[in-house]
């Protein structure tokens, strides 16, 4: 399927995946044929852990179908998505197969993505857990360097949706999921900050769409406690949604901003320090609170202090240019569209998701370094840039982790 519609925000906004949710994996199988006929190679990829619970299956399932069909597996079963997960699918598959088939969670696929677009062929995403919304975005978050890197890379032409397999899966991988979408709350905002004072170009519908996934799952946050089918189905959905709005912006902002810079802050410490990195999700959730502590400190500020304070710095090369006229504007959406952290906290508490930064066992230490550098080196214009350019991040992340400690 490919869709493409002229928005009133002077973009044009394409879809190109279909998503098949709600049925049984044999039977969701069957919408391979539309994109690749039986007698075609196939390309099965999964991990360590993702061969057992999906990769093997699907491989038979589509033996079973006429398919000729080949596997990756990465060998790892908590992989990253580098340049060494990269080859290991590469130098798997046959010079002729036809498509790509991702059995598994948030790495799996984004490895997966990335190895389709470099070969120049399409590729199914088959989630084995509501864990990221990634799975229908055009975006690739690739380890570089030891930094985290969004890479544009192409959508996958279709997403297979088995609730009861990706029901399956641990609740932490749940948990990660509601994380990532209780981020669209800060972003949002920031995205429209970013408009306001830089004149960066923005979709309203984009911005709305991700938050309006997040708030269809969070009318049954008990039932996604529980791992109750239709809650999961409404996280599910809510995050294909998020990644389908990424599609339509041809980039991450209408899912992204300032947690989760500070997000991939954390998983790039951990892996840099050889220590045990949590999910990506799960490192968001309990970001935007922090997100959103730094977005009320700016609302508070007058138009005249923010710009007495814009006076005494310097942008550094390669950033956006501030225009303080509409300061007002951008402050009403800093205080108004942002919760409070503590109804951000309780919001992933009522789901048992991790909601603070101690939860995992992070300190004030690594809470204060985070909001200081978790910008830097970072493009996008979000709240902790903005606190940065005024010159108050430095001792707004004192007080901000003296709070969360």
């Amino acid at each position: 399927m490919r869709t493409d519609e002229t928005c009133v925000c002077g973009q044009k906004h394409t879809v190109i995946t279909e998503i098949v949710q709600g049925r049984k994996l044999p039977d969701a199988l069957h919408a391979l044929e539309t994109w690749v006929s039986p007698g075609k190679a196939v390309l099965v990829v999964s991990d360590l852990t993702t061969r057992a619970v999906a990769g093997d299956e699907v491989a038979a399932l589509l033996r079973g179908r006429g398919y000729r069909v080949e596997q990756a597996i990465i060998q790892s079963a908590n992989p990253h998505t580098d340049e060494q997960a990269i080859a290991q699918v590469t130098a798997a598959g046959p010079q002729d197969y036809a498509l790509l088939i991702a059995a598994g969670s948030g790495t799996v696929t984004d490895v997966t993505r990335m190895a389709a677009h470099r070969s120049s062929r399409p590729f199914v995403s088959i989630p084995t857990a509501a864990s990221m919304d990634g799975y229908s975005s055009p975006v690739v978050p690739m380890f570089i360097d030891g930094m985290k890197r969004a890479i544009p890379a192409t959508p996958p032409i279709g997403v297979l949706v088995d609730l009861d397999l990706v029901a399956t899966a641990p609740a932490r991988m749940t948990q990660a999921g509601l994380g990532d979408l209780v981020g669209k709350l800060s972003a949002r905002a920031d995205w429209i900050m970013a408009n306001l004072l830089t004149g960066e170009h923005i979709c309203r519908r984009l911005a709305e769409l991700s938050v309006t996934a997040l708030e269809m799952t969070l009318t049954d946050l008990p039932g996604l406690r529980a791992g109750q089918p239709r809650a999961l189905g409404l996280l599910m959905q809510g995050l294909l949604d998020a990644g389908l709005a990424m599609q339509m912006a041809g980039h991450s902002r209408p899912a992204s901003g300032a947690e989760h810079h500070l997000g991939h802050y954390w998983e790039e410490q951990a892996i840099l320090n050889g220590t045990h990195a949590d999910l990506h999700g799960t490192y968001v959730g309990v970001a935007t609170p922090l997100a959103a502590a730094v977005a009320h400190h700016l609302s508070r500020l007058s138009q005249k202090e923010a710009e007495a304070r814009l006076a005494d710095s310097a942008a550094a090369d390669g950033e956006p240019v501030l225009d303080l006229r509409r300061w007002s504007e951008a402050a009403a959406a800093l205080r108004d569209l942002v919760p409070d952290p503590e109804i951000i906290r309780g919001l992933l508490r009522r789901a048992g998701a991790p909601a603070t930064p101690g939860d995992l066992g992070l300190s004030a230490r690594d809470i204060q370094a985070c909001l200081i550098h978790a910008h830097e080196g970072r493009p996008r214009f979000t709240v902790l840039t903005l606190a940065h350019r005024l010159g108050v991040l430095a001792e707004w992340a004192d007080r901000i982790a003296a709070e969360e400690s």
